[in-house]
């Protein structure tokens, strides 16, 4: 996934593949993205509550997480 603002953030689940009705494969594609963001932001809050310094934690963290979560 690429943002807007061309930051990328790689799928955690497999990305469904091009075939079949295009708006059965858009909607898998979508799941996967919300899949994946939901874990990247379960992740995210619970490093925001175990780390200490939040720059670093800014830093590792992706742009859509950290507006989220912060």
């Amino acid at each position: 996934m690429i943002s807007a603002e061309g930051e990328k953030v790689p799928f955690m689940v497999k990305p469904p593949k091009a075939k079949g009705q295009v708006e059965a494969w858009l909607n898998l594609v979508q799941s996967a993205m919300r899949e994946t963001l939901a874990k990247l932001l379960k992740n995210g809050l619970n490093d925001y509550t175990t780390q200490t310094d939040r720059k670093e934690w800014v830093l590792t963290h992706f742009g859509q997480v950290v507006s989220v979560i912060a």
